[in-house]
């Protein structure tokens, strides 16, 4: 009975969306090509399973002096040198949509050169990234990206190619109060005058 129970359970972690996709952080790597000797470096993040047991990546690329944005969906998205939508969500920010292109040789995934550092900035200090690439026949390949350790690894590759980006914009929710700026003794005559005017 048990390697029934055991069977059954294998059975349905196969089917799609049934077992929960596995998020993993972001990390930096560095490349070099074998020919030419080019050097390179990203920024990326993967989330596994998130659909049909494939997996999703994000990623910034520097190469050639120049920053790329890149995602890969482990599934066809539409034929090699076509265009497709992207949308993302960075926690409660607004949701933005972009144009991608498919790779020369591959159309499981696309990039951009447009705006990098925008998209960046939208990542900079978020916590998650709801991502959505819509496919050749109107298909939706949605899943969660986690922004574990993003900041530091998107802006090193940043870095590589010369480029500093700025500080993140905190969120409305995550504000200081302004008496935060306060000196003590500002807070503490403020307090006495309450106290004066309530007597």
């Amino acid at each position: 009975m048990k390697i029934i129970a055991l069977s059954a359970l294998g059975f349905f972690l196969l089917l799609p969306g049934f077992a929960e996709a596995q998020q993993q952080p972001w990390g930096y790597r560095e490349y070099k090509d074998d020919f030419d000797d080019k050097r390179s470096t990203s920024a990326s993040a993967r989330t596994g399973g998130y659909q049909y047991n494939n997996d999703f990546y994000v990623s910034f690329l520097c190469t050639d002096g120049k920053v790329r944005f890149d995602i890969g969906a482990d599934t066809l998205i539409n034929s090699k040198g076509n265009t497709f939508n992207f949308t993302f969500r960075v926690d409660d920010k607004p949701t933005k949509t972009i144009s991608l292109k498919t790779f020369h040789n591959s159309g499981e995934g696309g990039y951009t050169y447009d705006d990098v550092a925008d998209i960046a900035g939208d990542i900079l200090g978020g916590s998650k990234m709801r991502v959505r690439a819509v496919t050749w026949n109107n298909d939706y390949l949605d899943t969660t990206i986690s922004l574990v350790a993003s900041d530091e690894n998107i802006r090193r590759v940043f870095q590589d190619c010369g480029i500093t980006l700025p500080d993140a914009h905190t969120s409305s929710t995550n504000q200081t109060d302004p008496r935060d700026d306060f000196s003590f003794d500002q807070i503490l005559q403020e307090l006495l005058l309450n106290n004066g005017k309530k007597r």
